[in-house]
């Protein structure tokens, strides 16, 4: 199916992303994509380097001005939103890079992203504990000096405490070791599993598609195909153009350059 718009099948729409074009400076990355995640569901967006996969992510978060189109949350139009005002929809964010305070503790990150909730903050962060014990094990460490794996699972945790209906994941797996990386995928699914939708960008595109409910692949800024995430995997047409690099270069990751 390409060029769709369906996220599977006829359940409620928790996000839509409607004829999106959206980009940095006069430069459109994102030409007319549409996106449609259902409450409840896993959606993966996998593509090629350049094809607007991040840019997407940051477009539904407000950090990506949108010149055209529509993005909804629970049926509200969020296009353009502020982070704040998102957020406080239910709608969490975790980006690729800088997603913890290096100098700050663990402790200190979870009470930061939990902030607003004043004394009910510690209840929240209790339950982060039990859902990351490695966390609870380093909460007096600077966040700086952990693995990175450990860091990818504090941003989570972090993301969590306000507990939000969705989470948007950019790249969770970049960086990290092969055995790391399988860890971090069973934390999603533990978080999948606890309530909450989870819309997520990944370059290791066979093990994200094969735990997604949807997938779409995204190509120079379109939309090229979308399906069940174990059909995309055994779509021919996804294997030959997109599937052999993508793995290529998830594999690449699990080498000298990648972090426990």
């Amino acid at each position: 199916m390409a060029g769709g718009n369906t996220g599977g099948a006829s359940g409620e729409a928790l996000l839509e992303v409607r004829e999106v074009w959206a980009g940095y400076h006069d430069l459109d990355i994102l030409q007319g994509v549409n996106l449609r995640v259902e409450r409840g569901r896993i959606v993966t967006i996998i593509g090629p380097n350049g094809a607007g996969k991040s840019t997407l992510a940051k477009a539904i978060f407000g950090l990506v001005r949108v010149r055209r189109g529509e993005i909804r949350f629970k049926g509200a139009d969020i296009t353009g939103a502020k982070p704040s005002r998102i957020v406080q929809a239910g709608l969490c964010y975790v980006p690729q890079e800088r997603n913890v305070f290096p100098n700050l503790t663990v402790l200190e990150n979870l009470q930061l992203g939990g902030y607003v909730l004043g004394a009910r903050s510690e209840a929240r962060i209790r339950e982060m504990f039990e859902m990351f014990p490695v966390l609870q094990e380093k909460r007096h460490q600077k966040a700086g000096v952990l693995s990175g794996g450990q860091r990818q699972m504090l941003a989570m945790a972090r993301a969590l405490m306000l507990d939000p209906e969705m989470l948007v994941l950019d790249e969770p797996s970049a960086g990290l070791a092969p055995n790391v990386v399988e860890q971090v995928f069973q934390k999603i699914r533990d978080i999948h599993r606890s309530g909450r939708t989870i819309l997520m960008v990944e370059q290791n595109a066979r093990r994200a598609l094969a735990m997604s409910d949807w997938g779409y692949v995204l190509d120079m800024g379109k939309n090229a195909i979308d399906d069940a995430g174990p059909r995309l995997l055994e779509n021919p047409r996804v294997v030959e153009l997109y599937l052999g690099t993508l793995g290529a270069a998830a594999g690449g990751r699990g080498s000298a350059g990648a972090e426990a």
